[in-house]
């Protein structure tokens, strides 16, 4: 008994530890203004300049704008983390 009960903690604390891993890795690159690695696109918002990622427990929106040139760029990264805002940059 006192041993099914460790392994059950150690499995869910490697889970923990890997979700916390991908939800850092996503937050910092949306910091950097890139791609998240982790979360997939799923849908691109009606005024077609809004990026949704969804990752596991949590969304990345990417704003984009254009430049003089006419170039998108991505100009705006936020990270909802069960609905909540948690991170986001402005350019």
């Amino acid at each position: 008994m006192k041993k099914t009960v460790r392994i059950i903690i150690i499995v869910f604390a490697v889970i923990a530890v890997l979700w916390s891993a991908m939800l850092i890795t996503d937050t910092m690159k949306s910091q950097n203004l890139q791609e998240p690695v982790f979360a997939q696109e799923i849908r691109v918002e009606a005024d077609n300049d809004t990026i949704v990622y969804q990752g596991l427990g949590y969304m990345v929106k990417r704003k984009f704008f254009a430049n003089q040139n006419g170039e998108n760029f991505c100009g705006s990264s936020e990270v909802w983390l069960f609905g909540i805002p948690v991170a986001a940059v402005i350019v």
